[in-house]
């Protein structure tokens, strides 16, 4: 009796993430603009508060909040994108340093251990096939 009342709690809960999985499935379209708002909240609150605390108006003070989170998002966005296109501006460089880094390894494990640049392909095409 006992074995079967676990076998029981562990149906509902199975159960319970097998719905729990479709409503969020099925749900993301509320669910996603539900979460971005509640982030932009906990992210606006601690200035509007602090604004408030200095007898700013309840208006400007929730449009200097969202003024300055907007703007602190904007900078963040823009120096990625600014380091991605240096990497990317580097990208030939950063290539030509790896097959140099790849020639002078394979030099070592030739000097080394006296593997050949074709065994040491081969064992590299073997290690590809088996991911």
């Amino acid at each position: 009796m006992k074995n079967q009342s676990a076998f029981v709690k562990l149906l509902i809960i199975l159960l319970f993430l097998i719905a729990l999985s479709i409503v969020l499935i099925y749900g993301k379209v509320l669910l996603l603009p539900l979460v971005f708002g509640a982030v932009f909240a906990f992210l606006v609150n601690p200035i509007d508060k602090r604004l408030r605390t200095w007898k700013v108006n309840r208006f400007i003070s929730a449009i200097l909040s969202v003024g300055v989170i907007v703007t602190i998002v904007f900078t963040l966005l823009s120096i990625f994108g600014w380091q991605i296109n240096q990497l990317y501006n580097q990208s030939d460089k950063i290539l030509e340093e790896l097959v140099e880094v790849q020639q002078k390894g394979q030099s070592f494990l030739k000097q080394q251990f006296g593997i050949t640049v074709l065994e040491q392909e081969e064992y590299a095409n073997k290690a590809v096939e088996t991911l």
